[in-house]
């Protein structure tokens, strides 16, 4: 079995290439690709992740102070918090919206990537520190995830910022990153239990004994920071909405989960058909090169002979076990990206060993295999939908804005101005309900999604969009069904 170095601390190399690479200019250079990286995938990128809809229409909630609003959302609500701080910095339309959910992505994306790099050189030496950020700078799907807008460049933010503070031994920080990543997603919930599980194994609280009255200050420092803005968030949701859901987003999955299954045989077969589509989704999320290394690492870091490696056992751990609950909902390549601080520096423990014995070799090896995901941030994203995007922008400019719009779709919604539409599939018949509503003026969806019946909605005093030529043109390349309330 592949055995993790006992001394990772030492230089391998005193080359002129190790003398750059494990520099602050290599450091730079690192960051430096991680900001083009990700500033790459937001130009190429034609429109967000449906999540951002729900994201902004929870900002906006809490920009007008309308704390009910902002909650009623399943999603934790730091990323839209934060998204309504930053929204005086640009136009608020949907484009600008977007654009600070993107540049907030790349701020924290590339402070991420330097506290991996920081949190690993507590333990290794400067080759796996320089490859574990390299290899998370040029993650295509880390980049992505930025470009689209969503939560996760936040929350590995603040999983790298804990584990950090953790090797540190700045419990109160590590408690505050732990907290406030629950508020961001609920997977931060081991990060939680394990900030509480160190009050008795930290060097801090093991230099007290004697001293009790100090330990319990800080233990209830711990537990106010790790706990509270989670306690505070499920109680806010519980005086204003009167939900007791301890975590919203999972009961909002739940139908969709395995539990909704009849039997037990079924429900076992759902989540090993998704455990392993999950699985197979780490060699995309982490990288080509990285995730063989992580799993060539895992073994030997589970086993007694960790060596320099051992500190993150526990994180490890605890994050294997988050990972695992993801098939139980809905496996999607993102989720991994949940705590790739924690992994990703395992990852490049195997390519320092190599980097040790032959250093040209294993860069060669490194830059043959981060090519294909540099390749990948110059695809086009989502071309598809760039003429829905476009009729969307007709209707936010001609429609007035107390106008509303039956639809399925949360992008259109989004770029016409609208509010956002809960996160699930929406069935024809609750459309046709919607537009009943004397307020609704248009409804659209996509022709292959939801079938509408020209005749119901006539009978509604509906009859199909008259567009310009290019515009209709543009609706019948997306193939999407529009319809008019006739004046």
């Amino acid at each position: 079995m592949y055995r993790l170095p006992q001394d990772t601390l030492a230089d391998q190399s005193e080359s002129p290439l190790s003398r750059f690479l494990f520099s602050w200019r290599g450091t730079v250079t690192v960051l430096v690709l991680a900001i083009l990286a990700r500033a790459l995938a937001c130009v190429q990128t034609i429109a967000p992740e449906r999540d951002l809809a729900n994201y902004v229409w929870q900002a906006k909630a809490f920009l007008a102070l309308d704390i009910e609003q902002g909650l009623a959302e399943v999603f934790p609500p730091l990323h839209a918090l934060l998204l309504a701080c930053l929204a005086g910095l640009v136009e608020r339309s949907p484009e600008g919206w977007w654009l600070v959910a993107q540049l907030s992505g790349i701020l924290f994306g590339t402070a991420t990537v330097f506290l991996v790099m920081s949190a690993a050189r507590v333990h290794f030496g400067p080759a796996a520190v320089f490859l574990a950020g390299l290899l998370l700078a040029v993650s295509h799907v880390s980049a992505w995830v930025v470009a689209d807008g969503l939560s996760e460049p936040l929350f590995t933010f603040l999983v790298a910022a804990w584990l950090y503070c953790c090797f540190r031994d700045r419990d109160a920080l590590a408690a505050a990153a732990a907290g406030l990543a629950f508020v961001t997603r609920p997977e931060a919930g081991v990060l939680i239990v394990l900030t509480v599980l160190r009050l008795g194994t930290s060097k801090k609280g093991r230099s007290n004994t004697g001293r009790s009255s100090l330990r319990k200050s800080t233990a209830a420092r711990v537990l106010l920071l790790s706990l509270g803005p989670g306690i505070l968030y499920l109680f806010l949701r519980w005086y204003l909405q009167g939900r007791t859901e301890v975590l919203p987003v999972a009961s909002f999955m739940a139908p969709t989960s395995i539990f909704a299954q009849q039997d037990l045989m079924a429900a076992l077969s759902k989540y090993c058909h998704q455990a392993l589509r999950f699985f197979f989704q780490g060699f995309e999320a982490l990288g080509y090169l990285a995730f063989p290394c992580l799993l060539l690492s895992l073994p030997a870091l589970l086993s007694r002979g960790s060596g320099a490696a051992l500190p993150y056992r526990l994180p490890v751990l605890a994050a294997l076990c988050a990972m695992a609950v993801v098939p139980l909902f809905k496996a999607e390549q993102r989720f991994w990206l949940a705590f790739t601080p924690i992994l990703l520096p395992l990852a490049a423990l195997p390519l320092a060993r190599l980097y040790s014995a032959r250093p040209r070799l294993c860069m060669g090896l490194v830059l043959i295999c981060l090519l294909p995901q540099g390749l990948r941030l110059f695809w086009t994203r989502r071309a598809r939908l760039g003429p829905e995007l476009r009729l969307a922008r007709h209707y936010r400019d001609t429609l007035p804005k107390t106008a509303a719009i039956a639809s399925d779709l949360p992008r259109f919604l989004f770029f016409a101005g609208r509010p956002a539409v809960s996160p699930r599939s929406i069935e024809a018949s609750e459309l046709l309900e919607k537009a009943r509503d004397p307020r609704t003026v248009l409804v659209a969806s996509l022709a292959k999604r939801n079938k509408l019946e020209a005749r119901a909605l006539a009978s509604l005093g509906y009859e199909k969009a008259s567009l310009p030529p290019d515009l209709a043109d543009l609706r019948e390349q997306r193939g999407m069904q529009l319809f008019e309330r006739r004046p």
